[in-house]
């Protein structure tokens, strides 16, 4: 029981390590994404907590920006 406890620990550090180390660099990508959302909904309030209406609604000004159409 022991033997398989250790291996479980093992696993999980393991896996958290690699973890971290793949998604180390994306901190100021995912800071960006909260400033975004945290904009966009004191922006435009009735959009609601949806990540994916948010998204959209900044491609398409991003669009509109570069006279892009969606």
């Amino acid at each position: 029981m022991k033997e398989l406890w250790t291996y479980l620990q093992v696993t999980v550090v393991t896996f958290g390590g690699w973890f971290g180390w793949a998604l180390g660099g994306f901190d100021g990508f995912l800071y960006g994404l909260i400033a975004l959302g945290t904009w966009c909904q004191a922006e435009r309030p009735s959009i609601g907590c949806n990540i994916n209406d948010t998204l959209r609604m900044y491609i398409n000004d991003c669009l509109k920006m570069y006279n892009m159409d969606a």
